[in-house]
């Protein structure tokens, strides 16, 4: 029992949002594909959104199996014209089988999204077969997204702020908003502890969606004092790339109209943006458009070149923390902050330095040009220091 889920609209490099006619057309166009494959003693339903369930009855062996699904993927990724567009689909396939599997049919259809799963983690456009072993740790994972989310829902989240310092003038430029989860069972826990579990899910742009708003409901009640402040908000990239996004941003902004778009700033991980770089680069520029701000986290730390650098238009630059707190001590890490600061000189960016320990680091970063600002770990009030 195949069960196929999430279809992703490229054409191949930019995704779309469809109203309902076109994507009426997309799905239509699928069912064809479908019929071409597949019996007549064979069920193909659609559960909703992006979720497809085949039941392939009457297979004699497990390879006449695989030569159906390999097929059907083949099928799908030939391009699909949709009111004068080519458009691509890409499918990942879990396949659980009975009665081998299970004999129950709510339990096939649990093992075929497990399988699924692991499918979209491989690379997408691809299937895999529910395997029993994988499947207690696929289980686990499972249980902790849908614990996190119940933190989401429930209000065990909140936000703690970070200042970001003017290390010329001295005062606060703004802050950056660090999510902390209440979780009854274990204490108070740093994203580092929850945010693995959770990347490149459906959960995680729930997060996201939820530090945005309460960042700008912080950022709105602080009144005078919030007036002028930027807040920086970190974002994964499958929130980012998602079809709604700019909408959500803007939906938001809309709630509290005493906040101005200008006053945020979306920080983008730099090996996360790697991921879709043209589709991450778009979004930059849409938002932009809108009046919003845009940094590159963390930056160094990933697959660092100039092509990557170039193709995304943000604002700031952020040196990551590992780099200054040791750049007193380590002539190498010394010559990096150097030349990232050069760097981003060039290409008129501004610069932020994370993990100020000391004067000293401040007063050598002033010299090497880091002029604007930094982030100073240490810091009081309802702070707990960086991620």
């Amino acid at each position: 029992m195949p069960n196929s889920k999430d279809w992703i609209v490229d054409n191949p490099t930019r995704r779309f949002r469809f109203e309902h006619a076109r994507g009426d057309t997309l799905l239509e166009s699928v069912a064809e594909r479908f019929e071409k494959i597949i019996r007549g003693t064979d069920l193909a339903a659609r559960w909703g959104g992006d979720e497809l369930t085949l039941l392939l009855t009457g297979l004699r062996n497990l390879q006449e199996c695989e030569d159906t699904v390999s097929r059907l993927i083949q099928k799908l990724a030939e391009p699909h014209h949709v009111n004068g567009r080519s458009l691509t689909l890409s499918a990942s396939i879990g396949v659980a089988l009975y009665p081998s599997d299970s004999s129950n049919g709510d339990t096939l259809l649990r093992h075929a999204d497990h399988a699924m799963y692991l499918a979209k983690q491989r690379g997408r456009n691809t299937y895999q077969f529910f395997d029993p072993v994988t499947d207690s740790s696929h289980s686990a994972r499972y249980d902790q997204e849908r614990l996190i989310q119940s933190g989401i829902e429930n209000g065990e989240m909140r936000l703690v702020y970070q200042p970001i310092v003017d290390m010329r003038g001295g005062g606060v430029a703004g802050v950056e908003a660090l999510v902390r989860w209440h979780c009854p069972e274990r204490g108070e826990l740093t994203p580092i502890d929850f945010l693995p579990a959770i990347e490149g899910t459906a959960v995680i742009r729930l997060l996201d969606l939820w530090v945005l708003r309460q960042s700008l409901a912080d950022l709105s009640a602080w009144g005078d004092t919030g007036a002028g402040l930027r807040v920086h908000v970190n974002l994964s990239a499958h929130s980012l790339v998602s079809t709604s996004f700019v909408d959500d941003v803007q939906a938001a902004l809309a709630r509290y109209p005493a906040v101005s778009a200008g006053q945020l700033v979306l920080e983008i991980i730099e090996t996360a943006a790697l991921e879709d770089l043209d589709a991450v680069s778009g979004v930059i520029r849409q938002g932009s458009a809108l009046g919003l701000n845009f940094a590159l986290d963390d930056f160094g730390t990933g697959y660092s070149s100039l092509i990557y650098f170039r193709h995304l238009p943000t604002e700031l630059l952020k040196i990551d923390r590992s780099f200054v707190q040791d750049m007193l001590s380590d002539e190498n890490d010394l010559r990096i902050v150097e030349a990232v600061i050069g760097l981003a000189a060039a290409f008129d960016r501004t610069v932020i330095a994370e993990g100020i320990e000391s004067e000293a680091h401040g007063t050598n970063l002033l010299r090497m040009g880091c002029k604007p600002s930094g982030t100073w770990r240490r810091c009081t009030g309802g702070c707990t220091g960086l991620r």
